[in-house]
């Protein structure tokens, strides 16, 4: 099975989308902060990690994450795909995909694209 790791500040936002990839059949590690988000990219590999660019406060925001995920080479591999609360741009796509993001969703998560997305970087393989 296909380990999604979502990097989410906001609790509510996480658990839907947590529980939307649960029922696709993928495992999901939530990251709350770029420090968690580090310890399970360090720790697990995941085939994809979805990141919300504008997170908190606390600690890098999502594209500070995206940097250093991309400057390691141990983790550079993994796609990782931007997440804004904002209304879809080709501005906003643009800038992510140029920084380095392998997509860019914005929220609230559409389903189709969201499968989209998982199909292209984190495809489940058939237990057959």
């Amino acid at each position: 099975m296909s380990m999604i790791l979502y990097v989410e500040d906001e609790p509510d936002i996480a658990e839907l989308v947590e529980r939307k990839l649960i029922r696709l059949g993928y495992t999901v590690r939530l990251a709350r902060n770029g420090a968690e988000a580090f310890r399970v990219v360090g720790a697990e590999s995941p085939a994809l990690i979805l990141l919300d660019i504008g997170l908190g406060l606390s600690g890098p925001d999502g594209w500070e994450i995206q940097r250093l995920i991309k400057a390691n080479p141990a983790t550079a591999a993994i796609p990782v795909v931007a997440l804004t609360a904002q209304s879809p741009t080709d501005e906003d796509r643009n800038r992510a995909l140029a920084a380095g993001f392998a997509g860019h969703l914005p929220k609230p998560i559409d389903t189709p694209a969201l499968k989209a997305v998982l199909a292209t970087f984190a495809p489940l393989r058939d237990a057959t």
